[in-house]
């Protein structure tokens, strides 16, 4: 059976297995890296609060929360 997915704030839903690595919105070595993310590989799940934690994704794409 899989994991079940996490939830994020009430504004969407990851499942636990696509995730590779999560960090810190503030860290410099995050905002560098999401410089680099093509367009359309972002996804913002903010729901209008401040950005605090990136998860990256196997698919290559990064989720903002």
């Amino acid at each position: 059976m899989s994991q079940p997915p996490i939830l994020l704030d009430g504004d969407g839903m990851v499942i636990v297995e696509r995730v590779v690595a999560v960090g810190k919105f503030e860290s410099a070595p995050i905002k560098r890296l999401l410089q680099e993310i093509p367009d359309g590989k972002t996804i913002v799940l903010t729901g209008g609060q401040k950005r605090q934690t990136v998860l990256f994704l196997d698919s290559g794409h990064v989720v903002v929360t």
